[in-house]
């Protein structure tokens, strides 16, 4: 990476430099290693930028179309041992990827179908029964800033996402506006996945 790139990475300003406003998720336990990711850091590989983003696009897209998302929203990329969230305002979030077990307040949630948390809601995630990385998306999309055009995390760069690095208990994640239509509910139209592929619980 050259100089000029290197030093227009680094002067973006932190989420962890300044109270976050706004809808919210507070990381509790982190799991194994949780990261923010999107549709990758893409135009600047000649310049030696690594592209990131979500290892498995595809399940990135099934769990940001459950939610009302475009595809590239930003999203939380989590490996064989998922994270837990306290989600601090209403939202609506959905999993894709690794089947892995994952509960909102004590409640099973299905792969690809969205869920309404209320305010204070909890979701874990326990044992995992197939699949390496599971993909957790919100409503709206993780709210962190963008480094070179995208919000996807790169560790060893220590670039995007929270600091370049995967999250510690105690981050809190602002959320974008919601995109959802109807109250709240995932507006199907402006996903790329058939409607049947989805459902809703409440």
């Amino acid at each position: 990476m050259d100089d000029a790139t290197r030093s227009s990475a680094t002067t973006v300003p932190s989420i962890a430099d300044a109270p976050v406003a706004g809808r919210r998720v507070t990381v509790l336990a982190p799991g194994l290693f949780t990261t923010v990711q999107d549709a990758g850091r893409w135009g600047a590989q000649d310049r030696g930028v690594p592209v990131s983003g979500a290892m498995d696009v595809r399940a990135s897209e099934i769990a940001n179309a459950a939610v009302g998302n475009p595809p590239g929203a930003a999203v939380l990329e989590a490996t064989i041992l998922g994270p837990s969230l306290r989600v601090e305002q209403d939202a609506v979030c959905a999993v894709g990827g690794a089947d892995i077990i994952v509960a909102v307040d004590g409640e099973a949630l299905a792969r690809g179908r969205p869920r309404r948390c209320r305010a204070g809601a909890v979701l874990t995630c326990g044992a995992r029964r197939d699949g390496a990385r599971a993909y957790i998306a919100f409503d709206g999309g993780l709210d962190v800033p963008e480094v070179l055009g995208s919000r996807s995390t790169h560790r060893g760069s220590q670039m995007g996402g929270v600091r370049g690095r995967a999250l510690r208990a105690g981050d809190v994640l602002p959320l974008r506006a919601s995109q959802a239509g109807d109250g709240g509910r995932p507006d199907r139209k402006s996903t790329r996945l058939n409607s049947s592929h989805l459902g809703i619980s409440y």
